[in-house]
């Protein structure tokens, strides 16, 4: 899935005033990537366009349930889906991860995972359809045609047979529900690193890279108390529904051509006698993911594998150590994992001595000073105090670590010394608590007038009465 870049309006017969101050059409794009009845990779794209929308997570859920449900239309076959998208704030949101559940219900295409593409990953395969539909726009209008709203650019898209495996639809976000779904709030820590989720019976599996680590799992009762009341429904208003083009699908699929056969083998690079590489031939095009021995005659094959990342890893030179090294690893494979052997001599499975973490960087506990520290510092500061020359906080950090009793013993175990920024944090209370517990004394010259004040009021007082 993919925001589009918004398209600013053309006209057959356009004005140099008429171009600028122009305000852009948005439109989503989804391409479903399926197999057929025969296992072959085809696809099928689903274009929104609106009028006017709020790219926010609501609209986002809006089309994936009205895609899915249109999905299960046409191919009654399918019955889960995989997302991906960018990270961008409409998709990597709390909001949208605990509206998939219901989508599901309500479409019947359960939702497993949903994967977000690294950073700098390059263009998707949303980049490559959104360049066809803008060709066939452009095509339109140069037959004199204008496109200066949604509905003339779902037009343009349908006209003439449509663009292969493209379809398009007039859409409208329902407000009454948007203004319902902007007051559903949700607290979910640490979502920024968070890459992978994946839904399985009603619990939620987060991960911060793929498949690394058992995943942080959130049960039914941890995912209402993140959000009580999710989205219940969207209820998107279809103004104009999507037509099927003259091809429904495409194909992505490998020409015959492209591949180099099994049984030919590709010279690679070494060095010869005389400190020259050799270089491969110029007719194959080798792929550009390290340690991948795939190679092909064409640049289109090529393109087409990188994107499929059907990527064959194996080692171009292997030395001694290396092979050393991988029949090392199969002999310890073949011992059974985590085996500990009893007093009375029975093997049993013992645990792994560190327990399986997740990924994701664990929240950092504080811990109180003992008391053998409190006294310790109390001391230097109550020194400070009197003979005026306060002590370094680096300093007592370093001293910390060396000091002795005198059985010569070390004063402080390891985990309990501290760093400077706590020593000072300690000082600076101390210091804050001296202050207020100091007593307060007036002096004579001020408290006799003020008696005398309060003699004089009193007799006053007894006169009046």
């Amino acid at each position: 899935m993919d925001w589009a870049m918004k398209f600013l309006l053309l006209s057959f017969r356009e004005k140099q005033s008429d171009w600028y101050a122009q305000k852009g059409i948005n439109w989503h794009v989804c391409v479903c990537i399926f197999k057929d009845d025969e296992t072959n990779l085809k696809h099928r794209t689903y274009t929104h366009i609106f009028d006017q929308v709020k790219q926010d997570w609501f609209a986002v859920v809006s089309v994936l349930e009205h895609t899915l449900n249109t999905l299960k239309k046409q191919l009654p076959c399918i019955t889960s889906a995989y997302l991906r998208s960018d990270n961008a704030g409409c998709y990597h949101c709390g909001n949208t991860w605990l509206s998939l559940d219901g989508i599901s219900e309500r479409t019947a295409i359960t939702i497993k995972r949903y994967d977000f593409s690294e950073v700098q990953d390059g263009k998707s395969y949303c980049d490559a359809k959104i360049a066809h539909l803008r060709c066939k726009i452009r095509q339109y209008v140069s037959s004199g045609n204008n496109v200066k709203t949604a509905g003339d650019m779902k037009n343009a898209i349908d006209s003439l047979g449509g663009v292969m495996g493209c379809q398009a639809a007039h859409v409208q976000i329902n407000s009454q529900v948007a203004g319902e779904a902007s007051k559903i709030k949700n607290t979910w820590k640490g979502i920024s690193k968070i890459s992978n989720i994946e839904s399985r019976e009603k619990q939620i599996i987060a991960f911060k890279a793929f498949e690394v680590g058992c995943g942080n799992v959130l049960s039914e009762e941890q995912i209402k108390k993140i959000c009580p009341s999710p989205l219940s429904s969207t209820e998107i208003v279809v103004l104009a529904d999507f037509v099927v083009p003259k091809k429904e699908a495409g194909s992505i699929s490998y020409k015959a051509q492209d591949l180099v056969p099994d049984n030919v083998d590709v010279e690679l690079p070494v060095e010869s006698n005389n400190n020259e590489t050799m270089q491969p031939s110029s007719n194959v095009f080798s792929c550009i993911e390290p340690c991948c021995s795939r190679v092909f005659q064409t640049y289109s094959g090529l393109e087409s594998h990188i994107l499929l990342a059907n990527h064959q890893i194996k080692l171009n030179q292997s030395s001694t150590n290396d092979n050393i090294k991988i029949k090392w690893k199969e002999s310890c494979l073949n011992i059974a994992e985590h085996a500990t052997v009893l007093r009375d001599s029975k093997l049993t499975s013992g645990t792994p001595s560190s327990d399986m973490g997740w990924a994701i960087k664990k929240e950092r506990k504080n811990q109180r000073f003992t008391e053998n520290v409190k006294t310790y510092l109390r001391a230097i500061f109550n020194a400070g105090e009197q003979s005026g020359r306060k002590s370094n906080a680096d300093d007592v950090s370093r001293n910390m670590r060396v000091c002795r009793d005198e059985n010569g013993h070390k004063m402080f175990q390891p985990e309990e010394c501290l760093q400077p920024s706590q020593i000072a944090s300690f000082f600076s209370r101390l210091c804050v608590m001296t202050r207020n517990t100091k007593p307060q004394t007036i002096e004579d010259e001020d408290l006799e007038p003020a008696l005398n004040l309060i003699d004089t009021l009193e007799a006053m007082d007894v006169l009046n009465s």
